[in-house]
């Protein structure tokens, strides 16, 4: 999807029914880490570096120690689901909260195939926000601002701390619940543009079906202050055979096999690496160089200025290869940019909660079906989609693009 529409820096925000993934594109690829933590055991394994956090529509909102309000992880899940679902939840979750401030229609979820009910999500509110004191409005707005909270210390996580400044990201967002907080994560991070796209409840499926076959090949060897690139040269070669014979095996043509080589890298007596990309080709003593300073500029993208220790040494650990057989990728459909007035796709208007408007306000209501590529919509705005719902803050706007895709941006 980027890649379409011509972004190379992207943080991926997938907010379902339990949890919320961050992930992050910078220049046109998608962060790989080599350690993380599965529970409570360390994994030195390859894998994209993705943050999850318990933040989903079922997440359920519960009081800590009797004064503080938290959100998740524990969630309802789809079964018994948030309480306006009406399958046996009682426990106030963020979709409750979402219905009772207006950005969920309950004659139109699920395109109006699934019956919600607002008296049991304002039941569920009123005994939480009893315990707390607050109104049953007081205690849904608590739940979201304490939800996007979350969602946006993620985002920073995955970008600040990987030092990234998210003003030089778009976001795309999906899963359920993403475009119903889509807007409101990129006001506060001040994120130029959030994208929903045309296929946003189904987009993870959708990129997994169309995912290449990779193999993360490791060799472990190592050296201190290289200076001799032979041994590299021929560790890669193995490691090149090695994918080949396993794509080849696998049924993938010459062609579409595609190798990436990269080395972990560490100064001496640490125990954690950085991993830099090496290119595709016999290595010289210059490019050995380039790799050694290139370890030395990521580490202090990583750690901040000045915290390099080239008095110490630098190792090299680790030797890895990626294997990838390119698989067959549809094309995304393109329609054509009519553009025109959004008022054939408005359905009406409901009172919606907006913090920047300090209260409830008027809010157009639209049939994201019926909206055409190049239209805009003006926030404050609703557009339904068939399974989901967009918001459209004030003092935003929202444009349908070739793609069908929502682009919102700042006014």
């Amino acid at each position: 999807m980027s890649e379409a529409l011509g972004y190379k820096n992207v943080l991926t925000m997938d907010m379902g029914g339990t949890s919320c993934d961050i992930g992050v594109i910078v220049d046109g690829r998608p962060s790989v880490v080599t350690r993380s933590k599965l529970a409570e055991y360390d994994a030195a394994l390859p894998k994209l570096d993705i943050n999850t956090i318990g933040a989903g529509g079922g997440s359920i909102a519960w009081i800590d120690h009797g004064i503080l309000l938290r959100v998740g992880p524990q969630s309802a899940a789809a079964e018994p689901g948030p309480a306006c679902y009406n399958r046996g939840g009682t426990e106030p979750t963020v979709t409750d909260a979402n219905l009772v401030l207006g950005y969920i229609d309950p004659n139109y979820f699920l395109d109006g195939r699934m019956a919600i009910r607002r008296d049991l999500a304002e039941k569920a509110l009123s005994e939480l926000g009893n315990k707390l004191s607050l109104s049953m409005i007081e205690t849904a707005i608590g739940i979201i601002e304490v939800t996007n909270s979350n969602m946006v210390n993620a985002i920073r996580t995955m970008s600040v701390e990987r030092g990234h400044d998210p003003r030089d990201f778009v976001m795309i967002c999906f899963g359920g619940a993403g475009p119903l907080h889509a807007s409101a994560l990129k006001e506060d991070l001040g994120i130029p543009l959030a994208i929903i796209p045309y296929t946003a409840t189904a987009h993870s499926a959708y990129g997994f079906v169309c995912s290449n076959i990779c193999h993360n090949l490791v060799m472990s060897r190592y050296f201190r202050n290289p200076d001799d690139p032979a041994p590299f040269n021929k560790i890669f070669l193995e490691l090149e055979q090695k994918g080949r014979e396993l794509l080849t095996r696998e049924g993938v043509a010459e062609r579409d096999m595609v190798f990436n080589r990269y080395v972990d890298l560490r100064y001496c007596g640490q125990i954690f690496e950085v991993t830099i990309d090496v290119p595709l080709k016999t290595l010289e003593k210059q490019e050995l160089v380039d790799i050694l300073a290139a370890f030395e500029t990521a580490y202090e993208n990583s750690y901040g200025k000045g915290t390099g220790w080239k008095e110490a040494g630098i190792e090299v650990i680790n030797f890895r290869l990626d294997a990838i057989g390119k698989m067959p990728k549809p094309t995304l459909k393109r329609f054509p940019i009519v553009g025109g007035d959004p008022k054939v796709a408005r359905k009406g208007e409901r009172s919606c909660y907006f913090s920047k408007a300090k209260g409830f306000v008027p809010t157009s209501v639209y049939d994201g079906n019926a909206l055409l590529s190049g239209m805009t919509v003006k926030g404050p705005a609703v557009i339904l989609m068939h399974s989901t719902s967009t918001i459209i803050g004030p003092e935003q706007e929202a444009y349908v693009d070739e793609f069908r895709n929502v682009i919102i941006r700042q006014l």
